[in-house]
């Protein structure tokens, strides 16, 4: 399992991060702490997810085998890789 940095808009978030993690990744969920805000809904971007784990602090999405998958993939990856070319690399 590899955790990605990502914004709310699920772009990646660059701050202290190996961009090269972003490359050829497959994100499949995404954690939501207790205290955090997204100013979207994270169904509304991504459909409903295969299933939602509740722990303590946090709920995991999780949209392996959805369309949601395939929408992180492209916003996730595609950030990263904008980002990466935007720095010369």
């Amino acid at each position: 399992m590899q955790l990605l940095q990502v914004r709310d808009t699920f772009d990646a978030y660059p701050w202290l991060v190996d961009l090269g993690a972003y490359r050829d990744a497959r994100p499949t969920f995404v954690v939501i702490g207790a205290n955090d805000v997204w100013t979207t809904a994270v169904e509304d971007s991504l459909g409903s997810p295969a299933s939602i784990i509740h722990c303590t602090g946090y709920d995991v999405y999780d949209y392996a085998g959805t369309a949601g998958a395939a929408v992180l993939r492209r916003d996730v990856v595609g950030s990263a890789d904008v980002i990466r070319r935007e720095r010369g690399f």
